[in-house]
């Protein structure tokens, strides 16, 4: 959970940002009323309203009974060989169904890609279909989702191993797979629904990666969700930061600075 507010609506990614790297959906879900969500990762994922779904000051807020949920439309950049699926979601009620999702990649009749979901367990799952043999490689929550609180949920996956953080947090239930089955997709990524199961949650934030973030990254991205919309230039390049009573040397500021936008330095 970020600490600082949401980047305001039109704020642009800096894309020298070391998590701005393989960003190709960016939902802040800050819109606050329309049928629509705006991707900010510059690829036009635009997502379209389904049933409804309900503006609240945190996000966007979907429920189970009402199917409530946004299309993303199925680009061939949402069916990468390796993936990252982000979400921020503050669930707000108990879980009946099996697999309710909040961000799903493109479907070929729920058989490929991945979903990250909360099962009727309570306990969070991200799946992944395994080209190998047809079947969901699924790692599965440490701890039951709990309600009215916002957590991170990030499912990752290289081609080959599969991860699933809460909070920043790798969880024990870890998967492999021969590689990501795609296939030939037929349905729409969504945010707020795998087959015909939606949560009861507010959603604050939808990411989706063509790349595997490392444990660092990942750390990272839950202590600033929004990190990549920070200035490519800010004061810290320019001294004016203080840090514990005492100002880092420019040059040494300088030179971090030029590092991380440039990519160099791994986060």
């Amino acid at each position: 959970m970020s600490f600082k507010p949401k980047p305001l609506l039109g704020r642009r990614i800096n894309p020298y940002h070391p998590l701005a790297q393989g960003l190709v959906g960016c939902w802040l879900l800050n819109e606050g009323g329309g049928d629509k969500i705006f991707d900010l990762s510059g690829y036009g994922n635009v997502g379209t309203f389904v049933n409804n779904p309900t503006w609240v000051p945190d996000g966007l807020e979907v429920t189970e009974d009402g199917d409530e949920h946004v299309t993303l439309g199925r680009s061939s950049i949402l069916q990468p060989s390796e993936i990252t699926l982000v979400v921020g979601a503050i669930k707000t009620a108990d879980i009946a169904a099996n697999n309710t999702g909040l961000l799903r990649t493109p479907q070929e009749t729920q058989n490929t890609g991945g979903i990250l979901a909360i099962h009727s367990d309570e306990k969070a799952r991200f799946f992944i279909m395994n080209l190998a043999d047809n079947q969901w490689a699924i790692c599965e929550s440490d701890n039951i989702v709990p309600l009215g609180s916002e957590h991170q949920y990030i499912g990752t996956c290289d081609g080959s191993d599969v991860f699933l953080h809460i909070d920043g947090v790798l969880q024990a239930d870890t998967e492999s797979v021969s590689a990501i089955k795609w296939g030939t997709v037929n349905q729409d990524a969504a945010v707020g629904r795998y087959n015909v199961q939606t949560p009861d949650a507010i959603i604050t934030y939808a990411f989706y990666y063509n790349r595997a973030l490392t444990p660092r990254q990942i750390t990272s991205l839950h202590a600033e969700p929004y990190a990549m919309f920070e200035p490519v230039f800010d004061p810290v390049l320019f001294g004016y930061v203080v840090v514990d009573g005492v100002a880092p040397t420019k040059s040494w500021q300088v030179r971090h600075r030029i590092l991380l936008m440039l990519g160099y330095e791994d986060l």
